[in-house]
């Protein structure tokens, strides 16, 4: 199992947001969506974590890697509207369950169901991958 690395996470823009705590990443993630540090600064942060879940409940290392792009869509969409402090108690969630709950949302969908929106969203995927030039059709690794 190889864990992928994105070198993006070393750009300095990213590198100097590094140290920011869970809960500032994401303020400003969703103050500022069109910079993308923030988001690639969560995912340098714990994509071994997502990767590590993720491939102790797939199949193969193509499903691993396929669960893992799912899951980190998922979660972008997501944290948009995230809210860790709940506004009925004063209880406030860590980011770092929050994720791991997404994770698992994500291998073990809850409606059976969603496994047919998988199903064809992976051949929207394939539809489209075939649309495209032999030499952009080359598989995805992770060489970073």
């Amino acid at each position: 199992m190889k864990i992928p690395h994105f070198r993006e996470t070393n750009h300095p823009l990213v590198k100097s947001i590094a140290h920011y705590s869970d809960q500032n990443l994401l303020t400003l993630f969703q103050r500022y969506p069109e910079q993308g540090k923030y988001f690639i600064a969560i995912v340098g942060r714990y994509s071994s974590i997502v990767y590590t879940l993720i491939s102790h409940s797939a199949r193969s290392p193509v499903q691993a890697d396929y669960l893992f792009v799912i899951t980190w869509r998922h979660i972008f969409y997501e944290m948009r509207g995230l809210n860790l402090r709940n506004p009925e108690t004063t209880e406030v969630i860590s980011f770092q369950n929050w994720l791991i709950n997404q994770i698992a949302f994500c291998i073990n969908p809850a409606y059976p169901d969603s496994r047919l929106g998988v199903l064809l969203l992976l051949r929207s995927v394939t539809d489209y991958i075939n649309t495209l030039p032999p030499e952009t059709q080359e598989p995805w690794e992770s060489e970073y």
